[in-house]
């Protein structure tokens, strides 16, 4: 039996060797764009042309996500590499899956006939009547052979190419989040329309997802199909199927971090977090699956971060990984975390701001011992020149926590991640409250804990709220962020980085959460932003939290500073006046305000 289907197959194989794809189709008359492009082709479902096609008695042609692999019919060594690494999972995660590589014709009989015993020998080949130049046709072709073979079949459906490495497991925790109707990868924004910019009436290309990777539901790709018949032909594969026909269907395209692309020789623990690695030999293929499933790598206190994006706008081998568990902290106070506080402050510092940090303790920082709160300042490791004046500056404050990494305006996602490892670590029995803030900020600590204590410490996340802040799209601005690594035009709500407050169980969530995700450039979009929504938690303030104005000594009503819990003041000079000016409002018993959050 299965050597008749073989047979009949081949057959069909010769009589259709080498025809055009154009003339499977035939001309519609809608097109709603000013262009001389091609017009639109319709394909003609009672005409049979898959030449190749495993049959039924696969065991695994059914399964939860079925996966299209496009290639070359001369790739035989991406095939191979793929099926002996991440092709050869059939279950994951509780879910079956069954790939198929997809393919075009070709005019040499030498390989045809080594794709044929390729065909017989692993039963995973579709091959289609199509030149392998035509990419659009070929995904029209690939959503054809979905409506006609696997309608009962499958759920999802994962569209790749022969020269990536997927991570499955990532997707399974991503699919019971989309809606019914969805397109999932990595989205492109605001394009420019470069090849129809005299013909096309749009400035730039509807969001398309790039052709590397397609995630979508099983209805997605029937309504793709069908709708392909009466919209009009494009060269640009991912341009027409994910932008134009989604488009039309309003069809919801998501992007997701995980899906980024990165090249290859990069950290094991990277690929661990996302979805494709691209533009992979079959020996790279090989190398990362070798490393990905040594057992003794451990990537459960891992962190990446993305490059910055003045260095490297594209992101491929600028990427870095840290192991919090073998991370080196050079300096830690024998005392951190020792006795209960109600708030415990950690000020983000500079080496070189020992000035700020001197201002600091003359100031709020100088705590007297029956309050309780706590103060240390976080340093990272960059001036190896001044090394032995933070050691003497340690050893007579005891209030400097030093980890060794680059301390940079770049490293500052990560500081946040490493003082809520040693928070989580250290702090969880003994601590109430959390402050982060930075070495120019002002914190009315008497307020702030009395505010705090009014309050139950589950799920607190307050500061000074940002809603709905877009990216900065200046390339001179200094914290100017490209759309290829943040595509929205607006943050989610988050707080100022110069001062916020956490609850002690909200620092664990978002400690938790962080090794999931890939570090973000900006650390008080991270924290309080992106990681905060991905635990359910809400970025709140208060009226009154921030002192906004410049302060000076004159001028001011003996009470205005009384009811507030940071301000901003930048220099020692205006740290000094503010801090005469909260201890007038503190000996002359002014009136503290009590505001509800608002988030």
């Amino acid at each position: 039996m299965r050597f008749t289907i073989i047979i009949s197959l081949l057959i069909l194989v010769s009589s259709s060797y080498g025809k055009s794809c154009d003339n499977e189709y035939v001309k519609v008359k809608i097109w709603k764009f000013k262009s001389t492009i091609p017009p639109a082709k319709d394909l003609k479902l009672e005409e049979n042309t898959t030449l190749l096609l495993p049959n039924s008695s696969s065991p695994i042609l059914c399964c939860n996500l079925l996966i299209f692999i496009f290639s070359h019919p001369d790739h035989f060594e991406h095939r191979e590499a793929i099926r002996e690494s991440w092709g050869s999972y059939e279950r994951v995660k509780n879910n079956t899956v069954c790939k198929r590589f997809f393919v075009g014709i070709t005019n040499n009989e030498d390989i045809q006939s080594k794709l044929n015993d390729e065909y017989y020998e692993y039963n995973d080949i579709v091959q289609v009547n199509c030149t392998e130049s035509d990419a659009t046709t070929k995904s029209l072709q690939m959503l054809k052979v979905i409506y006609l073979y696997y309608q009962n079949c499958t759920e999802f459906i994962l569209k790749t190419i022969d020269s990536v490495y997927i991570n499955l497991e990532p997707i399974w925790n991503i699919l019971p989040k989309l809606p019914h109707l969805f397109l999932a990868g990595n989205l492109q924004v605001e394009e420019i329309a470069t090849k129809c910019t005299e013909k096309c009436s749009d400035k730039f290309y509807p969001r398309y997802l790039l052709s590397s990777l397609w995630l979508m539901s099983l209805d997605t790709a029937i309504k793709l199909f069908k709708t392909a018949a009466t919209t009009p032909y494009f060269e640009i594969e991912d341009v027409y199927i994910t932008g134009y026909l989604a488009e039309k269907l309003s069809i919801n395209r998501t992007d997701f971090p995980m899906f980024t692309y990165i090249e290859n020789k990069i950290n094991p623990c990277i690929l661990k977090k996302i979805v494709i690695s691209q533009n992979m030999t079959p020996n790279d293929i090989m190398m990362v699956h070798e490393k990905l499933t040594d057992v003794n790598l451990n990537c459960t206190k891992t962190i990446c971060n993305l490059p910055t994006p003045q260095v490297n706008p594209n992101f491929s081998d600028d990427v870095k990984c840290f192991n919090l568990d073998t991370f080196k902290t050079l300096i830690l106070p024998k005392n951190f975390c020792r006795k209960s506080s109600n708030l415990l402050i950690i000020i983000a510092s500079a080496t070189k701001n020992n000035l700020r940090r001197d201002a600091i303790r003359e100031t709020w920082g100088n705590l007297r011992s029956e309050r309780k709160a706590q103060k240390y300042f976080l340093l990272g490791n960059d001036n190896f020149k001044i090394q032995e004046l933070i050691l003497k500056e340690s050893y007579f404050y005891q209030d400097i926590i030093q980890v060794d990494f680059e301390d940079t305006k770049y490293n500052l996602t990560l500081k946040s991640i490493v003082m809520l490892k040693l928070v989580t670590t250290f702090c969880k029995q003994n601590v109430t409250y959390l402050v982060k803030t930075d070495d120019d900020s002002y914190i009315n600590v008497n307020y702030l804990e009395w505010v705090l204590m009014k309050r139950e410490p589950k799920r607190v996340l307050v500061g000074i709220l940002y809603k709905n802040s877009p990216r900065r799209t200046n390339t001179i601005d200094k914290w100017y962020i490209p759309k290829n690594i943040y595509k929205k035009k607006h943050y989610p709500n988050y707080l100022s980085g110069a001062g916020y407050v956490m609850s002690m169980d909200v620092a664990n969530l978002l400690y938790q959460k962080s090794f999931e995700e890939m570090l973000y450039v900006l650390e008080d979009v991270f924290i309080t932003g992106m990681l905060a929504k991905a635990v359910n938690i809400k970025p709140c303030t208060f009226h009154g939290y921030e002192m906004e104005q410049r302060p000076k000594k004159i001028d001011w009503p003996k009470c205005s500073f009384s009811s507030f819990v940071i301000s901003h003041p930048r220099t020692s000079i205006d740290m000094n006046d503010v801090d005469d000016l909260v201890k007038l409002a503190q000996s002359s018993n002014c009136k503290k305000c009590y505001h509800l959050p608002q988030c």
